[in-house]
């Protein structure tokens, strides 16, 4: 039989460099990155803060039975 194991997403290498460098990122895209790709998408932002409230309870949560 399998057990769940609760997920930590804070701990995954993914959610600690956009936790770390995300703001940095959006703050530098107008000068370095958008001449080349052109503007940030606003979904792109709105889903890396989506990432980054996962599991925060605050925010709310889905219960599954």
């Amino acid at each position: 039989m399998h057990l769940y194991r609760a997920r930590n997403p804070r701990r995954s290498p993914l959610w600690q460099c956009a936790h770390r460098h995300f703001a940095e990122f959006v703050e530098t895209y107008p000068h370095d990155y958008q001449p080349r790709l052109g503007p940030l998408r606003p979904v792109i932002p709105q889903v890396v803060h989506k990432f980054l409230d996962c599991r925060n309870l605050d925010r709310g949560f889905a219960r599954v039975r």
